[in-house]
């Protein structure tokens, strides 16, 4: 097992998604993000997701992706870890991922590229960009328009070695037990399509999924997490 999936395989329960305040002229505002993190990290989620989709990473720069991502670390003080979301294209993303990186961040959550229905080989080849631009578990997030078969999940892990873990934003759930079947534990499998879709995640084998209600309702999220068969806890002081 390498470092990444023996990483992302410890990844139990929920991960919380912090929302990214701004200031009514639009600029971040980087202490009520650092107190609304540390309230959320006193909850027993396994990981805390920075800049990812509810962050609002497509209304940042890079630059303020990576202040997120470390105020984020920095408030978290060592009681979780934090997953760094990046996207747009091959260049950006890369960039963000290192910036990331740098910041502190344990885990890349890729969204997907902005040119919608490209070809196989271009989504393919955004993906290896972002995965060889750190040694970080490399999380890809399968929503919108990234659909993936099967045999397109098995391709790109053998692409990217980084590779580490799946969050379906899909929602059928007969596809994604057929990915989850195919690929087997060869990855770390999450759903994230939304907290009302918890009962079928957690039905076809999911071991963690991400909230958006943690933001307002961290225990309702861990509950429907445990009424999934799901323990929630914290393992980042394991793992260190």
């Amino acid at each position: 097992m390498t470092p990444q999936r023996n990483f992302v395989s410890k990844l139990s329960g929920v991960f919380g998604f912090p929302v990214t305040p701004f200031r009514q002229d639009l600029s971040l505002d980087l202490d009520a993000l650092a107190r609304n993190v540390d309230e959320m990290a006193s909850s027993a989620f396994c990981a805390l997701v920075a800049a990812g989709g509810t962050g609002e990473m497509y209304s940042l720069s890079p630059e303020e992706i990576e202040r997120v991502v470390s105020t984020s670390v920095k408030a978290a003080n060592g009681r979780m870890p934090v997953v760094a979301g990046t996207g747009f294209n091959s260049v950006l993303g890369a960039d963000i991922a290192r910036r990331a990186a740098g910041a502190g961040a344990s885990c890349i959550l890729a969204l997907p590229p902005y040119y919608v229905s490209a070809p196989e080989d271009g989504l393919f080849a955004y993906y290896e960009a972002i995965g060889k631009a750190t040694d970080l578990p490399l999380m890809v997030y399968s929503r919108d328009w990234a659909v993936f078969t099967p045999d397109m999940v098995t391709r790109l892990a053998d692409r990217v070695p980084t590779l580490a873990g799946w969050k379906d934003g899909q929602g059928d759930m007969r596809k994604y037990q057929r990915i989850m079947e195919r690929n087997g534990d060869r990855l770390a499998w999450f759903g994230g399509l939304g907290d009302d879709c918890v009962p079928g995640y957690f039905a076809i084998g999911v071991q963690a999924y991400t909230s958006s209600i943690s933001n307002i309702a961290p225990k309702l999220s861990l509950e429907l997490a445990e009424a999934g068969g799901c323990q929630p806890f914290s393992i980042w002081r394991e793992i260190q």
